[in-house]
């Protein structure tokens, strides 16, 4: 069913790849990307051309994406059609991939003869997701970081089922991969490690480790080149410093703001070299930080309002590409947003059922207030609040074995809000969790097809009883 799922998933963004191709420039950082690409693809790597004719190595975003874009020039032609459609694939394939996930996240649950049907609606659900859909257009990182997220999760639970060594290390490939996408994916590489394996912690907590060191050892090349080429040793990218900084102005309002004029540092006015700066910027942040640490932290709110509340990523970037006018993007924009908060407010019912039937000792009425406080924030209140208490209800859920399908989607949850209340938000960035979510809906979908049917069977027939279960 997983082929059908992708097939459809390729089908429904053919007409948007089309409109792209049609009308969707290269803009924001898919400007940056696109030029790159190009000069990988005629054999320049990652440099980058200035007006008087001076060229220099460049490492200020992540070389997985423009490496990719660049793959794909290389063969097609220098046409933004290509990373439109290199997106759209990847867009399919990772809805494909999070369907065993949903399977098994609900096999797991006490719903487990829905399992099949509802992974395949989920599957279904995440192919034709209108923000993920919407987005292929966008020469942007964020859909081939998903899929990757998907692929990683999706090569967990294969590893889980035999655990060896070519296996371990296929999982530890492809989160190397997904470091060079986004560097923040390596907070996930242990994660994925854990979730490959089941039995004693001292056996997982070996795998995470080896996971982690071999995704470290995909990403070592790259890094032996920006030690050698860039004057400065980085991991993956030159722009963590720079990220940092701008997550200490509180004119930014938890979001992106220009380092210009009075906010550029007076130490770093003069300095030029492009990792050189990143430094500088990143110690100017640091000591930002230190010398104001209660302003900063008073940031994380509107920080967490703009990863997830403002979450309408697609309609943004055609708008600022001029393909949508405000109109336009007012109307995609709610149809993402209101698209995304019923599958979230989903999982929630789903989480609240689940965690009433693994923590019977727990207090309905504690169960029941997490939920009311995620509707809240869901319908309205604040999406990160919401958010919150998905978390909350998600670690309440976790089992003794580590469910893969109901704590993978807690840690991005988590990895996502410490990345960017440390740095900076934005709606795009917690476009991967519509995907790595998955299993939470599927687990809604499946808690909400019984109370539909009016099942009474097992435990969940009491899901929300706000008495005391019984002991009996």
């Amino acid at each position: 069913m997983t082929g059908w799922i992708f097939l459809l998933g390729l089908i429904v963004r053919l007409p948007v790849l089309l409109f792209g191709a049609a009308h969707v420039p290269p803009a924001a950082d898919g400007r940056f990307y696109h030029v790159v690409a190009e000069r990988i693809a005629h054999g320049q790597g990652y440099t980058w051309l200035w007006p008087d004719g001076a060229v220099t190595y460049a490492a200020h975003y992540p070389i997985g994406y423009p490496a990719l874009v660049g793959l794909g020039y290389a063969l097609f032609g220098s046409h933004p059609w290509v990373a439109m459609a290199e997106g759209a694939v990847l867009g399919a394939l990772g809805a494909a991939a999070m369907v065993e996930p949903c399977r098994r996240a609900v096999l797991a649950s006490p719903w487990p003869n829905r399992a099949s049907r509802v992974a395949t609606l989920t599957g279904l659900l995440l192919a034709v997701a209108p923000s993920l859909v919407a987005y292929v257009p966008a020469m942007m990182t964020e859909v081939p970081v998903a899929a990757l997220g998907a692929l990683c999760l999706r090569t967990s639970l294969w590893t889980r089922d035999r655990p060896t060594l070519g296996r371990c290390l296929v999982l530890a490939l492809l989160a190397g991969l997904s470091i060079l996408f986004r560097p923040q994916m390596l907070l996930l590489s242990p994660v994925w490690g854990l979730l490959a394996i089941s039995g004693t912690w001292r056996r997982r907590l070996a795998l995470a480790a080896l996971v982690s060191a071999g995704s470290l050892l995909v990403v070592l090349p790259w890094t032996l080149r920006n030690c050698e080429r860039m004057e400065h040793c980085l991991l993956v990218s030159a722009n963590g410093g720079w990220n940092l900084l701008i997550g200490t102005f509180p004119e930014g309002q938890g979001a992106w703001i220009g380092i210009d004029g009075e906010r550029v540092p007076e130490q770093c006015r003069t300095v030029f070299q492009e990792a050189e700066k990143d430094a500088c910027f990143g110690q100017a942040g640091l000591r930002r930080i230190r010398e104001r640490p209660l302003p900063w932290l008073a940031l994380l709110p509107a920080k967490w309002r703009a990863t997830f509340d403002f979450t309408g990523a697609a309609a943004s970037h055609l708008h600022e590409a001029g393909a949508l006018g405000e109109r336009g993007r007012l109307l995609l924009g709610g149809v993402e947003i209101v698209s995304q908060r019923l599958g979230y407010l989903a999982g929630l019912l789903g989480l609240g059922a689940l965690a009433r039937v693994r923590r019977p000792g727990l207090s309905g009425w504690i169960v029941l207030g997490l939920v009311m406080l995620g509707v809240a924030g869901l319908l309205g209140l604040g999406a990160w609040l919401g958010f919150g208490a998905l978390s909350v209800l998600g670690a309440l859920c976790l089992g003794p074995d580590l469910d893969p399908g109901t704590t993978f989607p807690l840690a991005a949850i988590f990895t996502t809000a410490l990345v960017h209340g440390v740095f900076f938000g934005a709606g795009r960035y917690s476009l991967p969790l519509v995907l790595w979510t998955g299993p939470w809906l599927a687990l809604g979908l499946a808690w909400l097809g019984e109370a539909a049917l009016g099942s009474r069977a097992g435990p969940q027939g009491r899901t929300f009883d706000t008495r005391a279960p019984s002991r009996g």
